[in-house]
């Protein structure tokens, strides 16, 4: 039951769909004294000296007829059989002695009920109500559905005062920027949020050391607690932000980022080494000039356990080794146990795709002791002129960490050779290797894949496929590892060129048991041959399941789609319509249609086939089309159709 935010008094029941129980017995004898008192409360009510709970009886209690379905008004017959069931219940396990004899429960046996309230109600162990803060600073507890009255009473206040104070607040990642430019400015505005209303649920004391303008201690705030949103705190010093969050939990992490460590000075060396935080964020390159500043922020932060590092390849391993050396020499001295290596800028890398530049991502997590350590890599290769570098130096030193590879047109049996040396002591890890198969030989191949005991990925990515070598090449890998293949790219020139003899290799779904992600790109905008519309049809439909032919044992089901891209093709518009209803959207994630021609109206056939087709929330989480198609009326009130049934969707 919750307190109604606009009739002060009335109380309504909450919508809470319940729990199922597996095994009444056990439940009720273990719990239901418990359940039995607390049902009595709420028919009886309670009298303290602190507190006074009205008996149901003197209670006018709503109930919403088009969530709830029982007769108005019945609610006291329903807590009375509730009270009658358990009676009876508990006398016959405790042999009619006192039904509420042992209602008190352990503090085990509530963390127990805790733990499964956590499981069920994905960390909201309170019903379905919430805790807010009014404006007068009284905490109350209301359903989700009122919730958002007072958030949107408390929420103008403060959006003023920050913007006034050169500060931005974004509502839905519930974070709050200041820009630290003086004492006067920084120290109101802190000593105004001690007193914001939309600064909910959070009570711990927040201390935070404001460099050369002294510190604040924050020891009435409230922090705003949603399910899914974690809410910080962000000073803006400049040269770096320092970010308190506050977790779910109600722990608060406080957090360094920056964009590289040239350029910082003494000062701000200092006030970065003044503040406890936990975790470090370096956005670029640490150069050998700045190796310097990293060890002094390492051997000085004395709370910092996770260290974030955006590095170009040609750095990584330098800067791994640094880190790795500098935590072995100090030991457990040092609180830091889990070391990010992130791309440049802390740009996300696509592994499924072949370009250029070489990319190198790493996660090492330390032991205790600071003696050993577990680390796992990922690599793409860049264009390859010779066998050294400084990816395949690394690769010599930490080939064995590798789970996912990604190697260009150039990555021949020498660099495999280089691969098999590293990995011959501690075996191989990798999972996942994306190739252009153009100079490597098959029997190179074979032998990643077999020293590889966890190997579960093969993407060829077959380019410039309108080259006749390229081709050839590509049909002798098509045919050797169609059964493998997970990834699949096709792209070239001259479509007629190439697209029909893989069709005629590849002809049904079902000879790529394990493909689930399907990328067909012609360079430029042309037409799909007539004799390969079929095929894209059947490539993206749902596959169709093995019969067993043991009796024993089952088949190995055909994975389906998770990612399908038809870039630059032209089709007619039934061809487009047969497309669209043969295509597999049960896991599919990321639909790519840019620089297509498909239409208004077919788009539309998409958007309907979801929300008409499926009575459960899909997985499509991305969907690319021409902007142009996305500025129109018509496709702006598609999003809103699409989002009840893709809630996550983006379109891009």
């Amino acid at each position: 039951m919750g307190d109604d935010s606009k009739t002060r008094h009335e109380i309504h029941l909450a919508q809470h769909p319940g729990y199922d129980l597996r095994n009444h017995g056990a439940f009720f004898d273990k719990f239901g004294p418990h359940l039995l008192m607390m049902m009595y409360l709420v028919k009886y009510g309670a009298t303290s000296a602190e507190r006074f709970i009205p008996p149901l009886s003197d209670l006018k209690v709503d109930v919403d007829q088009g969530q709830l379905h029982f007769p108005k008004g019945d609610l006291s017959r329903l807590v009375d059989d509730m009270i009658t069931y358990l009676e009876d219940t508990i006398r016959v396990n405790n042999n009619e002695k006192d039904p509420t004899s042992n209602w008190e429960l352990k503090s085990s046996e509530l963390a127990q009920l805790k733990s499964y309230l956590e499981v069920e109600e994905d960390e909201n162990v309170l019903g379905n109500l919430c805790q807010t803060i009014t404006r007068d600073r009284h905490s109350v507890w209301v359903c989700s559905k009122h919730q958002h009255e007072y958030h949107e009473a408390t929420l103008r206040w403060p959006k003023e005062l920050i913007a006034a104070k050169d500060g931005e607040y974004i509502e839905d990642q519930g974070k709050v920027t200041i820009k630290v430019k003086s004492d006067t400015l920084t120290k109101r505005l802190l000593e105004a949020m001690r007193t914001v209303y939309w600064i909910q649920g959070f009570d711990r004391q927040l201390s935070l050391e404001l460099g050369r303008y002294g510190s604040m201690a924050m020891s009435e705030t409230y922090i705003l607690i949603d399910r899914d949103i974690t809410h910080s705190l962000v000073l803006d010093f400049g040269k770096f932000t320092l970010s308190a969050s506050i977790l779910q939990n109600g722990t608060c992490n406080m957090e360094i980022e920056m964009d590289r460590l040239s350029g910082l000075t003494s000062d701000d060396l200092a006030s970065i080494l003044r503040y406890q935080h936990s975790r470090l964020t370096i956005r670029n390159t640490p150069q050998e000039a700045d190796e310097v500043q990293l060890i002094n922020i390492l051997q000085h932060s004395v709370k910092l356990e996770i260290l974030r590092i955006g590095c170009q390849a040609e750095r990584s391993l330098a800067v791994i080794n640094l880190i790795i050396s500098e935590i072995f020499r100090n030991g457990s001295s040092l609180p830091l146990h889990t070391f990010e290596l992130m791309n440049e800028g802390l740009v996300p890398v696509n592994y499924d795709v072949i370009n250029a530049a070489g990319r190198v991502t790493a996660v090492v997590e330390f032991s205790e002791d600071k003696r050993a350590l577990e680390m796992s890599t990922n690599v793409k290769f860049p264009a390859l002129a010779s066998n050294y570098g400084p990816i395949l130096d690394f690769v010599r030193l930490f080939g064995w960490s590798i789970e996912t590879l990604a190697a260009s047109a150039q990555f021949s049996d020498s660099h495999a050779l280089i691969l098999r040396g590293a990995v011959r002591e501690r075996g191989s890890r990798i999972e996942t290797f994306n190739i252009v198969p153009y100079t490597i030989s098959t029997d190179s191949l074979d032998e990643i894949i077999t020293m590889s005991p966890g190997f579960t990925s093969l993407g060829l990515l077959l380019t410039a496929l309108s080259s006749t070598a390229f081709l050839e090449k590509a049909m002798i890998a098509v045919r050797r590892y169609k059964d493998r293949v997970r990834n699949l790219l096709l792209s070239g020139r001259e479509v007629e060129s190439w697209l029909p003899p893989i069709a005629e290799v590849l002809s049904t779904r079902d000879v790529l048991p394990k493909l689930s992600v399907l990328s067909v790109e012609f360079i430029t905008r042309c037409a799909v041959p007539e004799d390969c519309v079929k095929w894209i049809v059947a490539m993206v439909s749902t596959p169709v399941q093995p019969l067993s032919s043991s009796a024993t044992v089952p088949p190995e089901p055909l994975t389906r789609l998770e990612r399908l891209a038809l870039i630059n093709i032209e089709l007619q518009p039934r061809d487009w319509r047969s497309v669209i209803m043969a295509i597999d959207l049960t896991s599919l994630e990321w639909l790519n249609l840019k620089k297509t021609n498909i239409s208004q109206e077919e788009l539309e056939l998409l958007v309907r086939r979801i929300v008409d087709n499926f009575t459960t929330p899909v997985r499509l989480r991305t969907l690319c089309v021409d902007e142009k198609l996305l500025e129109q009326e018509d496709a702006r009130a598609l999003r809103a159709i699409l989002q009840e049934k893709a809630p996550l969707v983006q379109f891009k």
